[in-house]
């Protein structure tokens, strides 16, 4: 009998601990899905294989050239502003959302409720139709090491039912201690054929 009863508490343990059918329902997400539309543009490019013509200005250093980045590429190079998602746990709850309409284009404004050191300091996204248009946003990280400052703007286009990336710009600067602050400057711009 207590043989049973083990395999009995046993098996509930194991139907507790399954997901629920409602662990498939979509999460809500309070601010705009920012990481999202990423994630959907980095597999958008993947598949047309657009090349990208980018130019990096570091310091006085600058450069330009074209290529054809892969998946894992533009992973890379739009990771910055896959960073601007609020929509993580630790944040919910914890940016003033406005929107406004300036004509047929409404721009949604995220800032947060309490000073933040680090993280996404305002970020905006200007949609027409429910479609984004523009991203921008500003991020500071602060610690005891570093400073960094980055301002970020992404233009999209209408594509069909849905927008792609025409360019993108990316300036900050990062302050290490004891160290001469650096200034950058990314520019990219989406080439299709």
């Amino acid at each position: 009998m207590q043989r049973a009863s083990w395999l009995l508490a046993g098996l509930l343990l194991v139907v507790a601990c399954q997901p629920s059918s409602s662990s498939t329902e979509p999460i809500h997400k309070p601010y705009f899905d920012v990481a999202g539309l990423i994630a959907q543009q980095v597999g958008s490019l993947s598949q047309t294989k657009p090349r990208l013509n980018k130019a990096t200005e570091l310091d006085e250093t600058t450069d330009q050239f074209v290529e054809t980045p892969d998946a894992e590429s533009w992973e890379q190079e739009l990771k910055f502003f896959a960073e601007l998602d609020l929509n993580q746990s630790i944040l919910l709850d914890a940016y003033h959302t406005e929107s406004s309409q300036q004509g047929d284009t409404t721009v949604l404004r995220y800032t947060p409720k309490q000073t933040r050191r680090s993280g996404v300091q305002w970020l905006e996204v200007y949609t027409v139709n429910d479609l984004p248009q523009r991203v921008a946003a500003a991020t500071r990280d602060k610690n005891a090491l570093y400073r960094t400052g980055r301002e970020l703007r992404l233009q999209l286009e209408p594509a069909g039912d849905t927008v792609r990336i025409t360019d993108y710009q990316i300036t900050g600067f990062q302050k290490m201690i004891l160290k001469d602050s650096v200034s950058y400057r990314i520019e990219g711009v989406v080439l299709y054929q």
